[in-house]
């Protein structure tokens, strides 16, 4: 029977455990286990948000985990070394009798695998909480949750089923990419005063249709249950040279008429100098209603015409990993395109507009809103009726990441070029207006 408390020894875990060893006969490809500390959070975990909120009470780990154990088996335990988030398969939390808040405690861990292991698509946890039994797939689309109630005949079928499935599923099935591969990585953190060693995991290569991509390191990990999921690699040609570049994974919104692309062009185009370029582009061919979600192409465009629900494309940028900023000369040509920049990309009366508008007083021309990120921009015009887009392109624009007086035929000039690379990695907010200014031979008010 079910356990009706969790105490030190971890009944759930046994009891999952057990069933689990017996309907996969002692072959299963990843096993139940409690966690290296359940007062703790869980190892290599990162953020304020881990540090309280990430200790699950239950894990499955590769049965790989047991190999220093002699092997699986329900009287061992894994090594400890291998009892971390980037080993971690699934996640699981139990509550006594309140199976909600297990339901948003297991919520937060999604976040966390995907947050600690970039090559999965989707991640999958499960809770229980008194006699209810639940598992929640998050991808870039949403979430999605199949629960139900042990004690009734068909909830005590789908329990067996699912726990079948999390003992026997593959990486592949538990949302691994294939794009992806990865390498052992021993890691050291601080628990209790003391540094304990870890066997984690990272990204070795990413895979471009025909070209294999070396990763060095992550610069910027954007990943969220549901939104772009932004990640921007360090990244070496393997095929090639060896020249440094950077690789930006993305799920952009389809129905943006405008997007990242369409600015690399236009500013290829007017030769736009200083800033960083894409030097290649590749479509993963995956929505997230139609290769995710597993919908047919017709069945997603229906959704999205009549639903206004929301399709993400997954799109892979490589760009020139070079610093724009060695171009400039003084600080005033940056102090000229930075400040120009900013002005009025901030509310009046904090700190950064106040040193702005002290450097730029004199500057009496009012700030234009050509070409900025207005909410409605990035929608062509003439190109259909508002109906046809998604509700998240009618109200969110794409950020324009070259100078509005480029777009409009004017040459670049350092001012320019700055603006765009200001706009390439410091994305503004939403009611950003451009004003420029024109003091010659000014410097930076104290300093700043």
């Amino acid at each position: 029977m079910l356990p009706n408390k969790l105490d030190d020894k971890g009944p759930i875990v046994d009891f999952l455990a057990s069933i689990a060893f017996k309907l996969c006969d002692g072959r299963s490809k990843q096993a139940f286990a409690r966690p290296a500390s359940p007062k703790a959070p869980y190892p290599l975990s990162k953020g304020k948000r881990a540090r309280k909120d990430l200790r699950p009470d239950i894990v499955i780990l590769p049965v790989s985990a047991w190999d220093g154990c002699g092997g699986y088996g329900l009287d061992k335990i894994p090594s400890p070394a291998m009892n971390n988030f980037e080993q971690v398969l699934v996640l699981g939390e139990h509550k006594v009798t309140n199976a909600n808040d297990a339901e948003q405690q297991v919520l937060k861990y999604l976040w966390g695998i995907k947050r600690h292991q970039p090559w999965r698509q989707s991640a999958v946890v499960f809770f229980t909480g008194g006699f209810e039994f639940g598992v929640i797939r998050g991808d870039q689309s949403s979430t999605e949750e199949a629960r139900f109630d042990i004690r009734s005949r068909d909830g005590a079928i789908k329990f067996i089923r699912a726990l079948y499935w999390l003992s026997m599923a593959s990486n592949l099935e538990l949302g691994d990419d294939t794009d992806y591969t990865t390498r052992t990585a021993v890691r050291q953190q601080k628990i209790k005063g003391k540094f304990e060693t870890f066997m984690g995991r990272e990204v070795a290569t990413i895979k471009c249709e025909t070209t294999i991509y070396q990763v060095e390191d992550i610069l910027y990990n954007g990943v969220s249950i549901r939104g772009r999921g932004t990640l921007v690699y360090a990244v070496k040609d393997s095929s090639g040279n060896g020249v440094p570049l950077v690789l930006k994974e993305m799920w952009f919104d389809s129905g943006r008429k405008l997007d990242e692309i369409f600015f690399h062009d236009q500013a290829k185009a007017r030769g736009v100098e200083g800033v960083v370029l894409v030097v290649g582009r590749w479509d993963a061919h995956r929505t997230t209603l139609t290769t995710v979600r597993g919908y047919m192409p017709k069945q997603a465009l229906a959704l999205n015409l009549q639903y206004k629900l929301e399709n993400r494309r997954q799109m892979r940028l490589v760009l020139s990993r070079k610093r724009p900023l060695g171009n400039f000369e003084t600080l005033e040509e940056i102090a000229h395109g930075l400040l120009g920049a900013i002005k009025d990309s901030v509310v009046d009366g904090s700190p950064p507009f106040k040193r702005s508008c002290q450097y730029l007083e004199k500057e009496t021309e009012q700030p234009s809103n050509d070409f900025g990120a207005e909410s409605g921009e990035a929608i062509s015009e003439g190109k259909g009726g508002v109906e046809t887009e998604t509700h998240k392109a009618q109200r969110t624009g794409t950020i324009p990441y070259m100078a509005s007086g480029v777009l409009q035929g004017e040459a670049h000039s350092v001012q320019y070029d700055f603006e765009s690379f200001f706009l390439r990695f410091l994305p503004p907010p939403v009611q950003l207006r451009f004003a420029f200014a024109r003091e010659e031979g000014g410097r930076l008010a104290g300093g700043d």
